[in-house]
C-alpha cells in the first residue's frame, strides 16, 4: 500500500511540474498573440 501511495505521489508531483510548464508556455504564447495584435493595429492598411 505504501508503495502505491509513493507512486501516486511521484506521479502527482510530475503532473504538477508539467502543468506549471504548460502554464508558462501558454503565458508566453498569449504575450506573442497580444504583441501581434498590437502590431497589426499599428500597421495601416
Amino acid at each position: 500500500m505504501k508503495k502505491d501511495k509513493g507512486r501516486i505521489a511521484h506521479r502527482l508531483d510530475f503532473l504538477e511540474t508539467e502543468l506549471s510548464a504548460i502554464y508558462d508556455l501558454a503565458r508566453d504564447v498569449w504575450q506573442v498573440i497580444q504583441e501581434l495584435r498590437r502590431d497589426r493595429r499599428a500597421t495601416p492598411g
